[in-house]
């Protein structure tokens, strides 16, 4: 069953990257000529419908909490930390209002239309085998943070393959608090259903929470250093009320 699914799954998504492909460098031509806001309005506009489309195409309903907790303003330094479950949870953060670079393994550097679209988001490539290419990773977070580009951050550092949370790594936070930046804490539900997990063709429900923002700017030495603890306990008791689907 999960092969099946999976199969008419991915044969039904890939037609809508090609398009995606080819606006995606229309987006790069904006930039080129000055218009970098409205190339980045054009990347959004069409990677939230490649996103409706996935989500279509893999059978499943998003549902988004706390919306009132997104960014208001344009050129916050903002940091999103979420939980994280499957291939799947990055759409499902930028359909529900995530937008900003995504903090991944170098790996994905090589895999080929994928990697310019994650480097015109302002993704960084982060080598966890390298101290030196590590944080060198982390300023140039930094640097995309104060310059107003949020970046998004898994602190678990790999997906959790039976759903439970993984202890949640102090030097994830380190991008955050050495810009100032304000965290948004997400918690993540079912999305390991869509693609992992899948078993069954019937529609999932995949929950996105937006809780409170803690504002690291505000933080004494004492409080930065346990501000991992503090986002993964608000974290872990927000991801523990969503509904599980099985």
């Amino acid at each position: 069953m999960k092969r099946l699914k999976l199969t008419i799954s991915i044969v039904f998504t890939l037609p809508i990257f090609i398009p995606t492909i080819v606006l995606a460098l229309l987006s790069q031509i904006f930039r080129w000529i000055g218009l970098r806001r409205f190339g980045d309005v054009w990347m959004r506009f069409w990677l939230r419908i490649t996103i409706w489309w996935i989500f279509i195409c893999f059978g499943a309903k998003l549902i988004v909490g706390g919306k009132e907790n997104l960014p208001k303003g344009h050129g916050e330094r903002i940091c999103f930390i979420s939980n994280h479950q499957s291939l799947m949870d990055i759409p499902a953060l930028f359909g529900a209002g995530v937008w900003g670079g995504v903090i991944s393994k170098v790996e994905l550097k090589k895999v080929p239309f994928l990697n310019w679209i994650m480097m015109e988001l302002g993704c960084v490539f982060i080598d966890r085998k390298s101290i030196k290419e590590s944080m060198k990773a982390i300023l140039k977070g930094t640097e995309n943070i104060k310059n107003g580009r949020a970046m998004l951050i898994f602190p678990e550092g790999t997906r959790s393959k039976t759903r439970e949370l993984a202890e949640f790594k102090a030097g994830s936070f380190k991008m955050a608090t050495k810009a100032q930046a304000k965290i948004i804490p997400i918690a993540l539900q079912n999305t390991r259903l869509m693609f992992e997990n899948a078993h069954s063709f019937r529609r999932i429900p995949v929950y996105v929470d937006f809780l409170d923002p803690v504002d690291t700017s505000t933080m004494t030495e004492d409080e930065i250093k346990e501000v991992h603890t503090l986002v993964e306990n608000r974290i872990s008791a927000a991801y523990k009320e969503l509904p599980k689907a099985e």
